[in-house]
């Protein structure tokens, strides 16, 4: 099976008496519609365009050739099959690309610039501050502290000791957790576990400081996490059946409208259970900003998908790196989020006033009129002509005309429908698993790795500048050796890069480094996996279901988000190398899942 959608078109059986006078009917056309200088019925635009061919026998013009219609004359006696024109003809006249399309694809890949910096701004968020104090005042401590003569020694979980003086605490040692208060005179001993801290030398407020993540609450950062990601995997299963329901664009302009109300009142949370509350319907949200890509891969003929595919995934790397530049300017996290959601705001404005409705879509769902104004637009738009021309307008009803037929008594279709057939269930599972392993291995390894520099900016944004070495690969790998060659690839390297890492034992510079290499090369070997597979799992559902399709991957993908912090957290109570090792061991299974989709 090629690794293009093909929607097949049902052949129509013609006599050769038939096919004689509609011939000669064509042939009369191309002779009435030659231009001046001899040139035939062909728009400018599409005159030498390689999609397009006339056809001479000597006696002059007896059929047209196109890339999806071909029309000959048959001997008498024989029969002929007509083919129904593609939609990818009708998307090349139009723009191959054309202004339009590359403004388009411009302005909804930049959603990016949203997605990576919310889904990785617990990088600078819950980052553990390298100071904290106790500064707990109960009675029970007051009484304590006043005791004439008394002394008093505290044992944290780091086995740090303290002295009280003068009813104050004082010591050299930098963070406390908890204290075991010891009075000899007295024969009393009990231990306190602190509640409120202090942070000397912190001047920017983050989620750690403003809540009081540390010591015992440190797992709420990376619950913090899980929650957005829940979020993210819950409106991947509402927004795709939404958008194959109502419309791409107008999923993609209530949900981002939506989005920076909520990232607005999140940058005002005042309390932890508030700000997860509203990231979780944050998460929502943003993942239906996210149905742009299903809208960029419908307004591109087939052949220009593959790169227009990896190179949404390096502006996924710019909207790192745009991370990096929003935490530098913007320090404290209620900055930060409400920055993010100013950013959405002019992306939503942008896509009301320039996006046009798929015009895949606007056909599967009967409404041609609506698609044929929209490609007048972008006709006009991209200065190809004012209107549409007979050979458009006779394509547009011919593929409408082709969906209607094709369109089943049960218009409606569930995420169910994607495990229905054995070939669609094989490439919802494999895909799901390609998606989910990709995902887990890349923010796993992002969130774990150690600093390349000591600045925690200048850090991601060197990190999000590497992830753009594999998407450049994959520019030039993809389009000569497909989608599945090169994925198989990357899956093996960054899984057989993570595993090796976990064999570099030792606590000497060396050591480290050479661990942090090899993390570094997974990382981005998944990077370069994900190049492909948004693209490669688009064109492998039906039109109808593309919406399903792609949130049951989705749905794959933010479980991978989901289970990637607690991961992590497993580490203190197994053993340090545990988390990468089994996200190798993940990430070789994606080979196996990439190998059996198609």
């Amino acid at each position: 099976m090629a690794d293009v959608e093909v929607e097949p078109s049902p052949p129509s059986t013609l006599t050769a008496g038939t096919a004689q006078s509609q011939g000669a009917t064509l042939s009369a056309q191309l002779s009435s519609s030659s231009t001046n200088n001899g040139r035939n019925f062909f728009p400018r635009a599409l005159r030498n365009s390689p999609g397009l061919r006339p056809t001479d026998d000597g006696n002059g013009i007896q059929g047209v050739r196109m890339e999806v219609f071909s029309l000959r004359l048959p001997t008498p006696g024989t029969t002929m099959t007509r083919r129904i024109p593609e939609l990818d003809t009708l998307l090349f006249r139009v723009g191959n690309p054309g202004r339009y399309q590359f403004l388009a694809f411009l302005t909804l890949s930049l959603t990016c610039l949203v997605i990576a910096p919310n889904n990785l701004a617990i990088l600078f968020w819950g980052e553990e501050p390298t100071e904290y104090r106790c500064t707990d005042d109960t009675p029970a401590v007051e009484n304590l502290l006043r005791w004439d003569n008394g002394t008093m020694t505290a044992s944290y979980e780091e086995y740090l000791r303290w002295s009280v003086e003068d009813g104050r605490w004082n010591s050299s040692d930098v963070r406390q957790c908890t204290v075991e208060m010891r009075v000899p005179e007295a024969g009393y001993s009990e231990r306190y576990y602190c509640r409120n801290w202090t942070f000397p030398g912190e001047e920017d407020a983050t989620l750690v400081t403003d809540f009081h993540l540390v010591c015992r609450d440190r797992w709420r950062v990376n619950l913090a996490t899980t929650i957005y990601f829940l979020g993210l995997l819950v409106g991947a299963l509402l927004f795709g059946f939404l958008a194959d329901h109502y419309g791409r664009r107008v999923v993609i302009l209530i949900s981002g409208s939506a989005a920076v109300i909520f990232g607005v009142g999140t940058s005002f949370s005042r309390n932890y259970a508030a700000f997860i509350v509203l990231r979780f319907l944050l998460g929502i949200l943003l993942q239906g900003m996210q149905i742009a890509f299903i809208l960029t891969v419908e307004w591109l003929p087939v052949v220009k998908r593959s790169f227009f595919g990896t190179l949404s995934q390096l502006i996924w790397s710019v909207g790192v790196m745009f991370l990096a530049f929003l935490g530098y300017l913007f320090p404290n996290w209620n900055d930060l989020q409400l920055a993010m959601s100013l950013v959405g705001l002019l992306l939503v404005m942008t896509y009301f006033f320039l996006v046009e409705e798929s015009i895949r879509w606007l056909l599967v769902k009967n409404r041609t009129e609506e698609a044929s104004d929209s490609l007048v637009k972008i006709l006009r738009f991209n200065r190809i002509a004012t209107d549409m021309t007979w050979e458009m307008e006779h394509e547009l009803l011919s593929v409408g005309t082709f969906f209607k037929e094709k369109r089943d008594k049960r218009t409606f279709y569930t995420i169910v429908d994607c495990f229905r057939t054995p070939r669609l269930r094989r490439v919802s599972l494999c895909m799901m698993y390609i998606w989910f392993s990709c995902a887990i291995g890349y923010y796993g390894l992002f969130l774990s790795i150690d600093r390349l520099v000591p600045n925690l900016a200048l850090n991601v944004f060197i990190n999000g500048a590497l992830e753009l070495i594999p998407c450049l690969i994959s520019i030039f790998v993809v389009p000569r050796y497909g989608r599945k060659q090169p994925m198989i690839v990357f899956n093996f390297l960054g899984g057989f890069a993570c595993i090796l890492s976990c064999l570099v034992r030792g606590n000497t510079r060396p050591s480290a480094m050479g661990r942090t290499a090899l993390t570094l090369i997974g990382r981005l070997s998944l990077t370069g996996s994900a190049c492909s597979f948004f693209i490669w799992a688009a064109e492998l559902y039906p039109t109808v279901m593309r919406g399903n399709g792609i949130g049951v991957c989705m749905f794959a993908l933010r479980l991978g988000g989901v289970l990637a912090p607690q991961l992590l957290a497993l580490g203190p109570y197994t053993f340090r190398e545990f988390p990468v090792t089994v996200l190798g061991i993940i990430a070789l299974g994606g080979v196996v899942a990439v190998s059996l989709a198609i």
